[in-house]
């Protein structure tokens, strides 16, 4: 299962390709919309895992959520499989 959404299974459209490095795996889309993603260094999954612990999905309650939202003053996150079902707009602006 994804260390960030816990999905063992998601739409790869949707999440990306499942990636795995030494055991621990993450769907591409849920490493792009995490905090510590680097596109140079981009398997920091104990990190990222970590953090992401931290923040629970408004829509499952469980941990691991990567997305914030981008509304003032709103501390409300949600993984990437949780967001597009229930209505959530999710964006992705490179900045290379």
């Amino acid at each position: 299962a994804c260390l960030l959404c816990h999905r063992a299974e998601a739409d790869p459209i949707s999440c990306g390709e499942k990636l795995e490095n030494y055991g621990i795996c993450a769907h591409e889309y849920c490493m792009v919309s995490c905090p510590l993603w680097d596109k140079e260094e981009p398997l920091r999954l104990p990190l990222m895992g970590l953090l992401c612990s931290f923040q629970v999905c408004f829509i499952c309650s469980q941990s691991g959520a990567t997305i914030t939202c981008h509304k003032t003053g709103c501390d409300q996150s949600f993984h990437l499989p949780c967001a597009k079902p229930t209505g959530c707009v999710t964006q992705y602006i490179a900045f290379y």
